[in-house]
């Protein structure tokens, strides 16, 4: 699915995720001068879900990590920005 931002400057992210025993979800920019976006470390009480917003330099892919268990998985997708935010 391809996302259509104006303002690189505030890009909100929202995951949500079933997958069981989440221990931590990441979130990287693939085009932003520092990749990392952010890092979540879970407690085993919580649910997998995180909202944030987060700045993007210029269009690129999102991806996400989720760690769940003793497997890592992953997902992105596209974003453009009209209008970038890292400056």
């Amino acid at each position: 699915v391809r996302q259509e931002i104006e303002n690189g400057a505030v890009v909100p992210i929202k995951i949500n995720s079933d997958l069981p025993d989440i221990k931590s979800i990441a979130i990287f920019v693939e085009k932003n001068p520092n990749p990392l976006i952010a890092n979540f470390d879970l407690s085993p009480r919580t649910s997998g879900f995180v909202s944030t917003r987060m700045k993007m330099d210029q269009s690129s892919e999102i991806m996400v990590v989720v760690v769940s268990g003793d497997q890592v998985y992953s997902n992105k997708t596209y974003v453009t920005v009209h209008e970038g935010g890292c400056a």
